[in-house]
């Protein structure tokens, strides 16, 4: 049987197709037996949407569905399916959501394009990021790369009565899954991954969920990964006044990140009722250089910088958290107790992190000898030399600006500040 749709195709515009045709032919492929039916209802009823419970407006767990706000909510199977390991990864399931990132494991987080001002110490952040039941909002965010979520909640704001002052526009949450002590379970995830303009990249994380006894329950989770290096540093030429070019300096693939940590939580319950659960969270991210691109450079994904071994940094934090939960029949009862404590290491011309790993001895220390060196005046020279020329080099082309620039010469450096005293710096300006 011949049927004339009463189109013709073009190599180049897609043909338009008859719609009676189409809806007579789906009405035949579509029609089977009644036991065919049944099956692809049972299809249907494994795709439909599980309920998600959110706990963010403070009542209580109550469903997404229920709630007459704005809330997005992204649960345990999506972020396990769609592998989200951070806000970067979240971003893209939230529309109201947006964030900028200097450097790997640090950002500002904003809704709704509400933002202040980026990379400022003083402006205060206008979206809040909560892991569990603590603020970890700060004036350079930190961005926790997580493992074992029970859901990601989205707030818009404002939510300052809830929340506090930095959830004007908006308000992120990060529940972490707690201790059961219904039953044993575990998993491990094992994950390696590259490309033809980036190095190799892994990621490992492991959960293992033990039940000491029918109210005891202990929750162990640990992640070690790796964002393999996908920026060049290139040689280049700097003209400002004179010209310096990078000779040496040459990378490849320099921006190396590497993400390591852990959380470990206690969950009692102590009567149907009250339950108390104890937890620590940790995170030290490590990065050899800045994800930039120069597009002056004349090659995509690259820079030219004078001392790429100078860009590294380390940002490590902790959280220490103690929650009590109760019914007391008329309303629930949540106590949250926190601690959190934060370390950001930034490269270049830092002369405590410079004495501690050369000597070996703790960050308190080493910022000690720099003030007063007593009787190691020689061995902490020695090692705040590499960042005293450094240094020396930074400032003569400072120098060698300002006195072109204005056409005026620079007569006396006065040094002040904690590094004043250091052994080593009144030479390396000379």
């Amino acid at each position: 049987m011949a049927v004339d749709t009463g189109t013709k195709q073009s190599p180049n515009h897609p043909s338009i197709p008859n719609k009676n045709l189409t809806f007579a032919l789906s009405a035949v492929f579509t029609a089977p037996a009644g036991v065919a039916v049944a099956q692809d209802q049972d299809a249907a009823d494994d795709l439909l949407l599980e309920e998600v419970l959110v706990t963010a407006t403070r009542r209580g767990a109550q469903s997404a569905m229920d709630i007459a706000e704005s809330i997005q909510a992204i649960s345990e199977e999506t972020i396990r399916v769609a592998g989200l390991n951070g806000v970067d990864d979240y971003a893209r399931f939230i529309p109201s959501l947006s964030y900028v990132s200097s450097n790997p494991g640090t950002m500002s987080l904003y809704f709704r394009g509400v933002a202040d001002a980026f990379g400022s110490f003083i402006a205060e952040s206008s979206s809040a990021l909560y892991l569990d039941e603590q603020s970890l909002t700060l004036n350079s965010t930190p961005n926790p790369r997580m493992v074992d979520i029970e859901r990601i909640e989205a707030l818009s704001g404002p939510q300052g009565t809830l929340y506090g002052a930095n959830a004007q526009s908006g308000l992120l949450r990060i529940i972490t899954n707690k201790p059961d002590p219904t039953a044993f379970d575990s998993f491990v995830d094992l994950t390696w991954k590259g490309g033809s303009d980036v190095d190799d990249g892994y990621d490992v994380s492991a959960m293992g969920n033990f039940p000491i006894n029918d109210s005891f329950a202990i929750r162990l989770v640990g992640f070690t990964a790796k964002d393999g290096g996908f920026i060049d540093n290139v040689n280049g030429d700097s003209v400002p006044y004179g010209v310096f070019n990078n000779a040496g300096q040459e990378r490849e693939d320099f921006n190396e990140v590497t993400y390591t940590g852990g959380r470990i939580a206690a969950r009692w319950f102590i009567n149907d009722d009250w339950t108390v659960t104890a937890g620590i969270v940790y995170q030290d991210t490590e990065s050899d250089g800045r994800p930039e691109r120069d597009p002056t450079v004349g090659r995509d994904l690259a820079v030219a910088r004078f001392k790429p071994d100078n860009e590294w940094d380390k940002n490590e934090w902790s959280q220490y958290s103690l929650t009590f939960e109760g019914d007391l029949g008329f309303a629930d009862f949540v106590s949250a107790t926190s601690y959190f404590t934060r370390e950001v290491y930034l490269a270049g011309n830092d002369f405590t992190d410079a004495i501690s790993r050369r000597l070996g001895v703790d960050v308190t220390e080493a910022e000690a000898l720099k003030i007063n060196p007593a009787d190691k005046i020689a061995e902490v020279e020695e090692a705040v030399l590499p960042a005293l020329d450094d240094l020396g080099n930074e400032i003569h082309l400072s120098f060698d600006y300002f006195e072109n620039q204005f056409d005026r010469e620079v007569d006396q450096v006065f040094i002040s500040g904690g590094s004043a005293g250091l052994p080593g710096l009144e030479k390396s300006f000379q």
